[in-house]
């Protein structure tokens, strides 16, 4: 799909059709431990992210931040996951790297909303379906940590519950590069869109609606 096929206005399956009002960025899993993990291509995409967050919101498009929350409620316990996730929980509790990057928190008017650890879609997250429906939100643009976990699971979850779906490939990484680079060759792109941040925002700062 190209880019000018995204924001083609008069499409309803196209990002481009919805007014900021319409439309979230979502901002997955920025933790620290998660960015520690991957390294420096993390660190890059918190540089992207913070790029997106400030324009989102220069726009009037609101900016929720979807994390597991590993001080809270333990995993549930039929998850295949559940020993690793319960020690990283007390790890996290024990040595910290629960939180964001400051510049990801910087001013107010962001929406956080947190999940229960097992749970790898945003749109599991405690309140946020009906956040979303209150809003009248149609379109969401997605990017986090890491790209075969919360990101693919929530495409593929948000897809399903009509959304339109675009995916920020800078923005996003993965501990296993290969995972990464399978996905977005592969499997993104066929259920919701793929761009680059500054694509994404070059192009809709050109729409006339």
């Amino acid at each position: 799909m190209s880019v000018p096929e995204i924001f083609d206005i008069t499409r309803e399956n196209a990002p481009g059709h919805y007014k900021p009002s319409q439309t979230a960025l979502l901002l997955l899993d920025y933790k620290a431990l998660v960015i520690g993990r991957i390294g420096p291509k993390a660190e890059a995409t918190v540089k992207e992210a913070v790029q997106m967050r400030n324009w989102a919101r220069s726009k009037g498009i609101v900016v929720l931040h979807a994390l597991v929350d590993f001080t809270g409620t333990p995993p549930f316990s039929t998850t295949k996951e559940f020993s690793r996730l319960s020690a990283l929980s007390a790890q996290v509790q024990r040595e910290g790297g629960g939180e964001e990057p400051r510049d990801l928190l910087e001013g107010d008017g962001d929406v956080e909303f947190n999940r229960r650890p097992g749970y790898i879609s945003a749109l599991q997250s405690d309140g946020i379906k009906q956040f979303l429906k209150d809003r009248g939100i149609k379109s969401l643009v997605l990017m986090g940590l890491s790209t075969g976990g919360c990101v693919l699971r929530t495409a593929l979850d948000a897809a399903e519950n009509e959304f339109v779906v675009t995916i920020v490939r800078d923005g996003c990484a993965d501990a296993k590069e290969e995972v990464h680079e399978f996905l977005f060759g592969k499997v993104f792109g066929r259920g919701d869109f793929v761009v680059s941040g500054r694509e994404f925002r070059e192009g809709y700062d050109r729409l006339k609606r």
